[in-house]
């Protein structure tokens, strides 16, 4: 390689050690908390687990407790009902954990610079943002 030429680094053979400090500005942290929350958002799954019950093969009758003398009659089947009005149940992926955990930590410096005294209130922040905000329209002479 020549001496003028800047030897090229693969970034992605490189790491950190745990104790590396870094600084962000706020538009990141928010950016990033904001992404997070939207990502989890989209990873969290509703999901209901089907419903069986028993009846008796003979009569077709439910069979509210399943025992040894009804055991040879019992038949599962599918409950439609109880399946339709049961309440879901919310599920996260390894992904979404994993989401959960880097948003934890966020939401830490969040708070930590809130009670250091570099937060801003929302509504200031509009405020001061305000122009920014609106589109600035101006008149084009012919």
């Amino acid at each position: 390689m020549s001496e003028n030429k800047k030897e090229e680094l693969d970034y992605a053979e490189y790491g950190f050690e745990n104790n590396a400090k870094f600084e962000i500005n706020g538009q990141t942290l928010d950016m990033l908390r904001s992404l997070l929350s939207q990502v989890l958002d989209d990873d969290i799954k509703q999901s209901s687990r089907l419903r069986f019950k028993y009846v008796n093969a003979k009569t077709g009758k439910e069979i509210k407790k399943v025992t040894d003398k009804n055991r040879d009659v019992a038949q599962r089947v599918f409950d439609v009902d109880a399946t339709m009005s049961a309440t879901p149940d919310e599920y996260v992926s390894p992904t979404g954990q994993r989401i959960m955990q880097m948003l934890s930590i966020l939401n830490d410096w969040h708070i930590k610079n809130v009670d250091k005294g570099n937060g801003i209130k929302l509504d200031e922040l509009a405020e001061k943002y305000k122009e920014f905000q609106q589109p600035q329209l101006q008149k084009v002479e012919d």
